[in-house]
């Protein structure tokens, strides 16, 4: 900033004169750019003759006020609250002129909440430490936890890491896996599923499944009218026929779908409707599967023994 260097001013300062002090483009330049200054300063881009509100120099100040604020010598209760609901934006530091630390401490509770958009960024570590329970949450939305390049963990000392939500839940590892250091549990018994018919995992790897030992006695069943039905399980395997199809990965012919009787493939809990894959391929449950072929072993040592029974006569 400059004092007017005009001519006919009285040590710098204007004068009506006569004659008054002349008004030079140096000190008008110098005026409209400190103002502009602090304008940009608090975020905020000029406006023009067609936008002009007459209120960025305050709004700036403002801004620039609560930004500097110590929140240790403030008394009271604090509240930033912008001029129209869902109109501004309130951004704390920038990735080119960024904060060191930032650090928010409350002795009860700290609730950050935004209707669009909220976006937390650190060049390093992000800590968020509470002494009780830590939730964060979307609501109707997409809740998004990113690392560029690193990892995040989310742990608990004592307690138990609790991850949901109402529709769709997605852990991703883009580069890498998710990584899992204690149990994962569903939050009721039997309630939640892994992948879906659409989005189904490739190939999982571990050292043992453990089945509930609900496994199906394949003799019989009972349809939705109740009635039930004799299931020749050896004769259910040998109308599964081949297709002209192979598995690139194995080699191995696959079965031809159309073989498979219905009542064989996965459904859905809820609407009773075949599961099926992107590609119209229905799912079958190992669960199913294994207890067709316990049925299989069974109808075939009746026919040994049988057979047997006629070679001893």
């Amino acid at each position: 900033m400059i004092r007017t260097e005009g001519s006919n001013h009285n040590n710098h300062l204007f004068t009506n004169g006569p004659p008054g002090t002349s008004i030079e483009q140096n000190w008008l330049n110098s005026v409209q750019e400190e103002i502009c200054y602090v304008i940009e300063q608090a975020g905020y881009t000029v406006q023009t003759t067609e936008t002009d509100t007459h209120t960025q120099l305050y709004n700036a100040l403002i801004t620039l006020m609560l930004l500097n604020l110590t929140l240790e010598n403030h008394v009271g209760d604090l509240t930033i609250t912008p001029q129209a609901d869902n109109a501004y934006d309130l951004t704390i530091g920038t990735v080119a002129n960024s904060w060191k630390d930032i650090d928010l401490l409350a002795d009860t509770n700290v609730c950050m909440e935004a209707k669009d958009d909220f976006d937390i960024y650190a060049r390093n570590d992000m800590l968020i430490f509470v002494a009780n329970d830590l939730d964060i949450r979307a609501h109707g939305n997409d809740l998004l936890l990113r690392a560029f390049g690193a990892d995040i963990s989310i742990s608990s000392d004592t307690g138990q890491v609790t991850i949901s939500a109402d529709t769709t839940l997605s852990l991703q590892g883009n580069l890498g896996g998710i990584e899992l250091c204690s149990i994962m549990t569903p939050d009721s018994h039997k309630s939640r599923d892994i992948g879906e018919a659409g989005l189904a995992f490739d190939t999982m790897f571990a050292d043992d499944f453990t089945n509930v030992a609900d496994f199906f006695f394949m003799d019989n069943r009972k349809d939705k009218d109740g009635k039930i039905i004799e299931i020749n399980d050896l004769e259910v395997i040998n109308n599964i026929k081949s297709s002209d199809i192979y598995d690139e990965k194995t080699g191995f012919q696959l079965i031809d779908d159309n073989t498979l009787p219905d009542w064989l493939c996965d459904k859905d809990k809820k609407t009773g409707n075949k599961y099926l894959t992107p590609d119209n391929k229905p799912y079958l449950s190992l669960k199913t599967m294994i207890s067709l072929c316990l049925g299989s072993i069974r109808k075939l040592s009746e026919k040994v023994e049988n057979l047997e029974g006629k070679l001893n006569k």
